[in-house]
């Protein structure tokens, strides 16, 4: 998980190489590792991580909205399509992904120019349970919310969706049958802690 802080932002994606490389050695198949972006970044952070990304050959960018949100000013994302579409810009050079503050940058010529040749993936994550719980107990109902968003991120350039931590997999398959969206949606598994330590040597 990348913020706008350099040095993390180095490590982050350093380690992410470091885990595919593993993951290559001792699979058949082409492991994906995903790197996350949230909108701590100012879009120029964000242009410099993609960028070291790309050139580190990592395949999977998953932008997340991120907490807390960057300063009111024009080289801040303001929420997750924001995020999103500049990273599809990015991607595939085409403006439409763009919301109108970027736009306007882009008309001034203020705005970074997309990644030639740019081969990675953009993904964006979902919620498929169908409410959430206060920390008072009570429960609210997300599961319309959560299918206009997953179109709304299709349309801003989302080639895949990974769902948020799954318990239920009958949720899974209910967001999937009211869904539609052409992109796949991962399911979110979360792993035992101890055997990402184990694995990866995280913290030793």
């Amino acid at each position: 998980s990348i913020t706008n802080r350099p040095v993390f932002g180095l490590s982050a994606i350093t380690m992410a190489k470091r885990v595919q490389n593993y993951l290559r050695k001792i699979s058949d198949n082409s492991p994906r590792v995903s790197v996350h972006l949230t909108t701590r970044l100012s879009h120029f952070d964000l242009f410099r991580s993609v960028l070291d990304a790309h050139r580190m050959g990592l395949t999977d960018i998953l932008p997340l909205l991120g907490d807390p949100r960057g300063p009111s000013d024009k080289n801040y994302f303001e929420n997750g399509f924001d995020i999103l579409g500049f990273i599809s810009y990015l991607r595939w050079g085409k403006k439409q992904f763009l919301s109108n503050k970027y736009l306007a940058l882009l008309d001034r010529g203020q705005l970074v120019r997309p990644i030639p040749d740019a081969t990675f993936s953009i993904g964006s994550v979902v919620d498929v349970n169908p409410y959430k719980i206060r920390k008072n107990i009570s429960k609210f109902t997300i599961g319309d919310k959560q299918l206009k968003f997953a179109r709304l991120k299709e349309s801003n350039g989302a080639e895949y969706l990974i769902s948020q931590g799954l318990y239920e997999s009958k949720y899974y398959f209910d967001f999937i049958d009211n869904c539609d969206i052409s992109i796949p949606v991962i399911p979110g598994i979360i792993p035992a802690r101890l055997r990402l330590i184990n694995q990866f040597e995280i913290g030793r």
